[in-house]
Parts: C-alpha cells; structure tokens; sequence
C-alpha cells in the first residue's frame, strides 16, 4: 500500500452554502468564537451593530485569507490549498518519521445547512464541491468527501440515491485500498448536531450506518456553528455515552470520528494542575493530580475511545498555543500508557489528524504547514515551563505521529 498523508477534518463550503438569515439572527448575542469566527465576515455591513469593536478595519484584515477562502468558489480555493500542501511535504521540516508520502487524502466535511426541510443547499454544495474536485491537478492530493445529514429528515439516506450521490457511494461496497478510488468518491456521514438536533434520538439511523460500514464525523466540541439555543446541549458527548450505553451491539460498532477530541478547553478541563510558583525555574503550574476530571468533555470522550472498537477523535483546530492544553493532552496519552483509564483500546490508535482548514486560517501567515508543526512541535516543546509535562513520556511522539496522519485514518477509514 502506498505511503499515505491523512487529513480527517477540513471543509471547502463556502458563503453561498450557509444560511445568512438565520446565522445572522443567532449571531447577535452569541458569545461562541467559532460561530463569531464563521460568520462576521458575512454579517460585516451590520458589524457596528452587531459587534463592540472598535477598529472593524484592523479584524477584517488581520482575518483576510479565511474570508477570501469563503468568498471563492470552491474549484478556486483547491489549487492554492494543494499548492500548501505539496510546499509542506517537499520542505526539509517535513518530518523524516513519516518517510516520503506517495499520497494525501482529504477528507472535506460537507454541511447539511437545510435544517430538516429541503435539500437544495446541500445540493449545491455538492456541486460545486464536485467541480473544485475537478479543478484539483494535482497527482498526490486525492479529496474523498462525507457527506452532511440532518438525521431528523424522514428520508434521511434516501437523498444518497439522488443523482450528485447515487454513483459515489455505489463504489464504497467492499473498498480496502484508497488507491482505487478516485477524487469525489463520497467516504462517510458528517452529523453536525450544533444545527438543532440530540444524537440520542436517532438509534435506527446509526444502525443503518453501521449495516452500511460507513464512518462517520460528529462535531464534538463547545464552539460551533449553531443555529439553536441548545447547542451546547446537543453536542455533549455524554449523548454518545447514552447511545453507546444502550445495548444495541449494532451501534457498538459504530465507525464514528469524534471530532475536535473535545476541543483544547475539553481536554484542560480534564486535568488538575496545582500552582507552585518556584524560584529555581521549576514549573509554575506543577504536582499533576493522578485523577481526571470525569466530567469534562474529553473524559466522556475518553470513556468512549476506550471502550468501542471503532471509535476515534480527531485534533482538528486544536489551539496548539495554549500550553495548559498541549500539557494535559501528553498527560492523559502518559496516564493511559500506564493504564489509568480503563477499557480495552489504546487512545494513541484512536487520535486522527485533522486541521479544520479553512476555520484555523488564523492570519496571512498562517498554512496547512504551520498548522501541522504548531501541533506537533508543540508536543515536543520541553522549553515552556508555565505546565508540568511527563518526563519522561511514556507515548513515543514521532510514533504518534505516524499513527494520527496515516495508520489510524486508515481504519478509521475502512481501508485496513
């Protein structure tokens, strides 16, 4: 098989797919960053309304390259997006651990906008997704997309037999080896509950899923694009618990991505640091406590990692800058190696690589390459001493490495 590069998280929708109207509506009071992120671009006209900022001009600049990647079509935005990539893989910084990469995958996550009632944007997305695949030249970046469903649709996988989808998801029966599948072949489900909708309520569609082998992602964080009240509510992962918990043996091999791993708050939320100021440049937030905080998302999501065979999270727009974060995520890999969380699956074969490119376009300087180091270097960063790190780590980081970017998507994936 060849050397693969997977991305498990990224998108190419863009202005048109998204439902202005009612994103505008949510928008005024909502205090969620991503939500403000995705949105003020579009709503900028009403922005001294809407926002409390004082140099409107200085925001839309510095946010420039994420709002020109929305104002294009998609077939617009591929080239460049692949062009990154490529510079990434041939620099001399591309990790030698990962060997010479023979092929990327991407996996852009289309949104089901319509919220339960027509399907003419998803429809359009696909369409113009479909031509940006064809705008794609380039012979190592291959796109296989999934496909977004409201789950409260009665027909719900009945719209996979339309015409943009019939013959994409026709070839998925019995695939092993990427290699054959060519660009626009549809992989799995993208399920976005932030949209209006429990992931409780909906056992016999996750039971269609599973008969059908597809993967699925599930945004699994705070922020979010939201469209209703309840969102945060929605999204919890302790949802999945109940799902998983009910005893159907179907849904307990449900191939399902949860995305974001709780996202950076989710997993500082897992650990208890002490402050302990020293003078003899030890760390200041030291004296990890050998418990974690069962309540946190990331520790829901732990549980479910560790007790499903096919359950996995991706890291994408993991805030790599916040050192609180970075230290408990080596602390839970660390605790895990020494077998603190129980169950029956590694967490280092459950983590997938991921980006959220284009939602973590933080500035013009900002690339699919200074994405990739931000997290990993940030792993290996032994220089900050604001949080206690293990040392010595008991997880091999360059070993993680490969199993988030090729060996765990690639089960994720159904193609080992």
């Amino acid at each position: 098989m060849p050397n693969y590069f997977i991305d498990c998280h990224c998108h190419m929708f863009t202005i048109a797919d998204i439902p202005l109207y009612q994103s505008v509506f949510t928008f005024v009071g909502e205090k969620d960053k991503l939500h403000k992120k995705l949105i003020f671009p579009f709503v900028f006209p009403f922005a001294g309304v809407l926002l409390p900022i004082v140099n409107l001009k200085k925001i839309v600049q510095s946010n420039e390259k994420f709002i020109r990647f929305f104002e294009c079509e998609p077939g617009e935005n591929v080239v460049p997006l692949c062009k990154e990539i490529n510079t990434f893989l041939d620099s001399p910084d591309f990790p030698t651990s990962l060997g010479n990469i023979d092929e990327v995958i991407l996996t852009p996550l289309v949104m089901d906008f319509d919220k339960g009632g027509g399907v003419e944007k998803l429809r359009g997305q696909v369409r113009r997704l479909s031509k940006a695949i064809e705008a794609n030249k380039s012979q190592r970046v291959k796109i296989l997309p999934f496909v977004g469903i409201d789950p409260r649709r009665a027909d719900q996988l009945e719209i996979l037999k339309e015409k943009e989808f019939e013959t994409s998801f026709a070839q998925l029966n019995g695939w092993k080896n990427p290699a054959g599948l060519a660009s626009g072949i549809y992989l799995g489900v993208k399920l976005y509950p932030p949209l209006g909708f429990n992931v409780r309520d909906f056992s016999p569609f996750y039971k269609e899923l599973c008969k059908r082998q597809w993967p699925v992602t599930v945004h699994c964080q705070k922020d979010s694009f939201r469209l209703c009240p309840d969102a945060e509510d929605y999204t919890n992962p302790r949802n999945w618990e109940e799902v998983f918990k009910a005893g159907d043996p179907d849904i307990h091999n449900l191939r399902i991505n949860f995305a974001h791993f709780g996202g950076e708050d989710g997993i500082a939320d897992t650990a208890w640091f002490e402050k302990a100021p020293q003078d003899d440049g030890s760390y200041l937030y030291e004296n990890f406590f050998q418990r974690l905080r069962e309540s946190s998302w990331t520790a829901s999501l732990i549980r479910l990692l560790k007790n499903y065979p096919n359950t996995y999270a991706d890291v994408a727009a993991f805030d790599f800058t916040r050192r609180e974060s970075i230290a408990a995520f080596l602390w839970i890999l660390h605790k895990d190696k020494e077998g603190h969380f129980p169950g029956n699956y590694g967490l280092e074969d459950k983590l997938l690589w991921g980006t959220d490119y284009p939602m973590t376009l933080e500035d013009k300087k900002t690339t699919y390459a200074t994405m990739f180091h931000g997290f990993f270097k940030g792993l290996k960063d032994k220089s900050d001493k604001t949080y206690q790190v293990p040392d010595p780590l008991k997880v091999d980081l360059d070993v993680l490495m490969c199993k988030m970017v090729r060996d765990n998507p690639l089960k994720f994936l159904r193609f080992t």
